[in-house]
């Protein structure tokens, strides 16, 4: 299916992570949280974990993807990037940010998908700085105190791309 070809406004988003290292995790945290309050019956939740390439083949039939990552920036912990993909030099973001522990980076995943023509032209990285990233099972106190304001930038990219 074509990046050209318009499905309606339907929006994924996508939460990325190993739960098992602390706030490496904090995309699925995410997609947990966006369950419980609640989306728009268009926008589709997916828990990605540590499978990104796993969900690439269901991402071509949105017209916005959302993927939320722990991302190292510099900045305090919990604090909030946003990334459109094509805005990105693969070196430069591969030299300054730590988007996760998996073998292969959300990044090149996307940008491998890109390039088949096998996901939309909309794709937007919400990444979050990390406090801790070592072994552990939930959030570190830190970001989960900052988990409601996390979700809230998601739900106004939620609402933004569904105005255009």
């Amino acid at each position: 299916m074509g990046s050209t070809e318009l499905h309606n406004g339907k929006v994924a988003v996508v939460g990325t992570g190993n739960i098992l290292m602390l706030d490496e995790g904090v995309g699925v945290h995410v997609i947990d949280q966006l369950r419980r309050k609640g989306v728009p019956p268009d926008v589709e939740l997916f828990d990605a974990g540590v499978a990104i390439a796993d969900v690439m083949d269901d991402l071509s039939q949105f017209d916005r993807v959302i993927i939320v990552d722990a991302t190292r920036g510099g900045e305090e912990p919990g604090a909030i990037y946003k990334y459109r993909l094509e805005d990105l030099n693969m070196e430069d973001f591969r030299n300054r940010h730590l988007t996760s522990a998996h073998e292969i980076t959300l990044v090149e995943t996307l940008m491998l998908n890109k390039l088949t023509d096998n996901l939309p032209e909309d794709i937007l990285l919400i990444g979050v700085e990390p406090a801790r990233m070592e072994a552990g099972i939930g959030l570190s106190e830190i970001l989960e105190g900052k988990m409601d304001a996390i979700v809230d930038v998601l739900m106004e990219e939620i609402a933004a791309a569904k105005r255009t």
